[in-house]
C-alpha cells in the first residue's frame, strides 16, 4: 500500500514484498478478467460510434436521391446565353425553341437634381411610396434634411425599395429603386408638400424621372405566348427552369435529355457508402469465417439487424410497374457478401430506355409523403440512426453501462487484493520476525556451547 514501509527478511532473509506481490498477482487474474471485458465493452461502443458515422455518410448519399429534384438524370442545354436553362427529376425529354422579346425589370425613379448631397433642402413635408397594391408608407421630410438623410429614412423604412444618392459630375439626385421585378411591383408616389419631383416626366433637364419601369419578362415558348414577373422562368415546362439574361435574335433551341453520369455519380456515391457501413459491420462481428476483431461484438444481433434492415431497403419493390420494379432492375444489386454494386450500363439503358420511371421508382415528388424507393431508404435510415431509440443508439448505451458496471466490480476487487497484501504483509512479517528471533536464540546458544 502507499506509503507503507516494509522491511521484510531482515531477520529470515526472505522477500517478503516479492511473496506478497507474487501471491497478489496470483490472485489477481479476476479483476484482469474484469478490467478487460470492460475495455472490450468500451471498444465495442467505440466502433459503433464509428460504424454510426459511416451511416451518417450513407444517409446524405442516399438523400441526394431522395427527390425527383435531387434525382435529376436529366440535362437540358440551350444554344443561346440569353436563356439558360436547368432540369430536374419532373422534367421530361423534350426539345423547345424559345423568343425572349423583353426580361423582367425593377423600377428606378429619381428626384430632381439638387447642388448638394449632404446640405439641408429646406423642405418640409412628406412623400409616400406604394409598390404594387400593397399599403403606401410615408417618408416624412423635415427643412433640416439633405439627400443623404432621406435616403436613409427610405432605407429604414422596411419596404421593398431602396435609396441611394446619384452623382453626375455637377448636381446629385436621390435614387428610389424597387428590390422586385414585375408589373405587380410598380412604384407609386405622392408628394405632399415636398418637390422631389418623383413624379417628373423628365421633359426637363434639371426635373426627376423614372428611367425604368418595372415589368414581366415577356418570351415565347415553341411560339405560345408566356409572361412571368421575374427573369426565372418555372412551371411553364414542369421540371425545366429558364434564366433569362437577355433578347434573343434568333430562337434559342433548348434540349431535355437523358443525363446517366450524373445520376451515376450519385449512386456510385451510395454504393460506396453502403458498402463502408457492411465492411465495418462484419469485420466487427465477424463474418463468413472472420473472427469478429471486437470480442463484445462478435456475432452481435444489433448489427446483423443493421445489416438485414440495409439490405431489405435495397432489395424493396417500388411503386412503379413495367420493366423497372426494383433498385436491382436499374443496376443496384447486391453480391453474395452483402456488398452493393453498380452496374453502369444497365443503369444507361434504362435511362435511355425510361428516364421517367427510373426517377419515379427512385424519387418522392416533392411534398409527398410516401414512395421513392430512395426516399423509403432514408426514412429507414432515419430510423435506425434516431439519436434517442436508433439500433446502434441503444446498443452503445447498453454497452457503456455494462463497462461502468465492471468498473465498479473491478474497484471492489482492487480493494479486496489491497486487502489480501495486508493480510499477507502482516503474516510474513510476523513469521519473519519470529525466525530472526528464533535465530538469535540458535546463535547464543550455539556460542554458550562452544565458549564452555
Amino acid at each position: 500500500m502507499a506509503g507503507t514501509v516494509t522491511m521484510g527478511g531482515l531477520g529470515s532473509g526472505i522477500d517478503v514484498e516479492g511473496l506478497v506481490s507474487g501471491l497478489v498477482k496470483a490472485n489477481g487474474v479476476t479483476l484482469s478478467k474484469i478490467q478487460s471485458q470492460a475495455t472490450s465493452y468500451r471498444t465495442a461502443a467505440s466502433t459503433l460510434s464509428d460504424i454510426g458515422t459511416s451511416l451518417s455518410a450513407l444517409q446524405t448519399a442516399v438523400g441526394a436521391l431522395s427527390s425527383n429534384t435531387g434525382v435529376g438524370g436529366l440535362t437540358a442545354t440551350s444554344s443561346d446565353s440569353a436563356v439558360v436553362a436547368s432540369a430536374n427529376g419532373a422534367a421530361l425529354p423534350a426539345a423547345y425553341e424559345i423568343t425572349v422579346e423583353s426580361l423582367a425589370s425593377e423600377q428606378r425613379t429619381y428626384s430632381q437634381s439638387f447642388s448638394s448631397t449632404s446640405g439641408g433642402l429646406g423642405q418640409v413635408g412628406n412623400f409616400t411610396i406604394k409598390i404594387g397594391s400593397g399599403t403606401a408608407k410615408q417618408i416624412d421630410v423635415l427643412t433640416t434634411d439633405s439627400l443623404d438623410q432621406i435616403a436613409a429614412k427610405i432605407n429604414q423604412a422596411g419596404i421593398r425599395a431602396n435609396a441611394s444618392v446619384f452623382y453626375d459630375g455637377s448636381k446629385y439626385r436621390l435614387q428610389i429603386r424597387g428590390l422586385d421585378t414585375g408589373a405587380d411591383n410598380s412604384l407609386t408616389f405622392v408628394e405632399t408638400g415636398t418637390t422631389l419631383d418623383l413624379n417628373g416626366d423628365g421633359s426637363s433637364p434639371a426635373g426627376g424621372k423614372t428611367v425604368q419601369q418595372a415589368k414581366n419578362a415577356k418570351l415565347t415558348i415553341d411560339g405560345f405566348a408566356v409572361e412571368r414577373s421575374t427573369n426565372q422562368i418555372v412551371g411553364a415546362v414542369p421540371g425545366v427552369t429558364f434564366a433569362l439574361t437577355g433578347k434573343t435574335t434568333n430562337p434559342a433551341k433548348v434540349n431535355v435529355t437523358s443525363d446517366p453520369a450524373a445520376l451515376q455519380a450519385k449512386l456510385a456515391a451510395v454504393v460506396t457508402a453502403f458498402n463502408n457501413v457492411i465492411k465495418a459491420a462484419h469485420t466487427a462481428a465477424g463474418y463468413a469465417g472472420q473472427a469478429a476483431k471486437v470480442d463484445a461484438l462478435a456475432g452481435d444481433f444489433s448489427l446483423r439487424t443493421l445489416t438485414s434492415r440495409l439490405n431489405s431497403a435495397i432489395t424493396a419493390k417500388g411503386a412503379t410497374t413495367g420493366p423497372y420494379q426494383t433498385l436491382q432492375d436499374i443496376g443496384l444489386s447486391l453480391d453474395r457478401n452483402g456488398l452493393l454494386a453498380l452496374d453502369t450500363v444497365k443503369l444507361s439503358k434504362a435511362m435511355t430506355a425510361d428516364s421517367a420511371t427510373v426517377v419515379n421508382l427512385m424519387a418522392r415528388t416533392n411534398g409527398v409523403s410516401t414512395g421513392g424507393l430512395m426516399a423509403k431508404f432514408g426514412d429507414e435510415l432515419t430510423k435506425i440512426t434516431d439519436p434517442n431509440k436508433g439500433l446502434l443508439t441503444t446498443r452503445n448505451v447498453s454497452l457503456l453501462k455494462q463497462a461502468k458496471k465492471l468498473d465498479s466490480r473491478a474497484l471492489d476487487e482492487q480493494a479486496r487484493l489491497n486487502s489480501y497484501a495486508d493480510r499477507l504483509r502482516k503474516s510474513l512479517g510476523a513469521m519473519d520476525a519470529k525466525v530472526g528471533t528464533d535465530k538469535v536464540m540458535m546463535q547464543a546458544i550455539s556460542n554458550t556451547f562452544n565458549n564452555g
